[in-house]
């Protein structure tokens, strides 16, 4: 058993047995990673600071679950990770019973990227994270095509004729703006993986 892994059995024991000494331990060691984590997944840092506060309070609560051969800190994640999903989804429905916006379509796909990929969780969020930041950048013509299309659920050809234009030219279009976005987002996570 190496040092972190003896020192974190010997916080959760004592953490389990009452010590709020010991569990602030546990908080102040993975604090840091948990926000990390959730700041990936959850756009605004506010709701993600929330939601690694439920983390702890959940983990805390639920202690007596921890199956202490496997690696804390992992435990922790997944509770993260379950606290994000939730809060997606409902923040997913809770838009889409507003109006259906991108950012419910946003919230909707993060939340299917992490249950999609539970090994990577932190890749999803950097995913939605360029996505997000790619979607701002298109052109306004552009994103109106986009968000006609895969928002209102409207045809290549009705988009054609309420604007005038060839079915043709709007499905290359879509093609043109969707490898853009492509592009984009690759060479965002690709500078983010060379630490640009």
């Amino acid at each position: 058993m190496d040092v972190a892994a003896g020192r974190d059995a010997d916080w959760v024991e004592a953490a389990a047995s009452g010590s709020e000494d010991a569990f602030g331990e546990i908080v102040r060691a993975y604090q840091g990673r948990i926000r990390a984590y959730l700041c990936r997944c959850i756009p605004d840092r506010h709701v993600a600071d929330d939601l690694a506060q439920e983390t702890f309070l959940s983990a805390y609560r639920t202690l007596s679950t921890y199956n202490r051969e496997n690696p804390l800190d992992l435990w922790l994640l997944g509770i993260a990770r379950n606290r994000a999903l939730k809060y997606l989804r409902n923040e997913g429905r809770r838009r889409k019973h507003l109006d259906y916006t991108l950012e419910s379509v946003i919230s909707d796909w993060c939340a299917e990227r992490i249950e999609a990929d539970p090994e990577d969780p932190v890749e999803g969020g950097r995913q939605l994270e360029a996505l997000e930041s790619c979607l701002r950048k298109l052109p306004e013509h552009s994103s109106t095509m986009i968000s006609a299309f895969y928002l209102d659920g409207q045809s290549s050809i009705e988009i054609a004729r309420s604007r005038g234009q060839k079915e043709s030219a709007v499905r290359m279009a879509l093609l043109r703006v969707r490898q853009a976005l492509r592009d984009c987002i690759r060479t965002k996570l690709s500078a983010q993986g060379a630490g640009v």
